[in-house]
């Protein structure tokens, strides 16, 4: 559902920037308007793995870091009763 609705979001985005450039410039720009959805998407959707590799991070072992596996575990098990006692 969220796909859907964020397809719909960027469409109605798109015709919003072309209504706006008809009005201002005159002429559509296919073109443009083609790359411009293109990095949008790309932008949207790889923005993590985008981010990730710009920074350097690289998957780590429990024997490289035991603390932080320790911490995501207890956080992990949290969300789990939490979400158990809401249903």
């Amino acid at each position: 559902m969220r796909i859907i609705r964020t397809a719909f979001l960027l469409g109605v985005l798109t015709l919003f920037l072309m209504m706006v450039g008809q009005y201002f410039g005159g002429e559509w720009d296919d073109p443009g308007l083609g790359n411009c959805d293109l990095h949008e998407c790309v932008r949207l959707f790889f923005s993590d793995k985008i981010a990730l590799l710009s920074s350097g991070a690289r998957p780590v072992s429990r024997e490289e870091l035991p603390r932080l596996y320790a911490v995501m575990e207890r956080l992990a098990a949290k969300r789990t009763s939490r979400s158990q006692s809401c249903t």
